[in-house]
């Protein structure tokens, strides 16, 4: 059975994410599908997903799933606004103002 395992572009180079397709026996987790791809993927303190899904690490896998892994937020997209709207004021106003 194959599997693909994918890691956001923070962690490819120059923004490509990291892609890497993995066989792994029946009934395999997403503990061993990472497991297999030690070397190609560091994984051990990313959040684990199923096609864009968060999922336990002992969730079996089936035919064709797409693990992947999540990075934190470096910043909470709400706090970011924030941040440009004090750093140029008059932009923040918005159209008209």
């Amino acid at each position: 059975m194959w599997c693909l395992l994918a890691v956001d572009s923070s962690a490819g180079a120059a923004g490509a994410p990291v892609v890497c397709a993995v066989q792994v026996p029946a009934g395999a987790t997403i503990e061993t599908a990472l497991e297999l791809a030690v070397g190609k993927i560091d994984w051990n303190h990313a959040v684990a997903g199923i096609w864009g899904s968060a999922r336990h690490r002992d969730t079996v896998l089936e035919e064709g799933d797409r693990v992947e892994l999540y990075r934190p937020l470096p910043l909470d997209p709400r706090q970011r606004r924030r941040q440009r709207a004090r750093a140029h004021p008059k932009r923040a106003q918005g159209p008209g103002a």
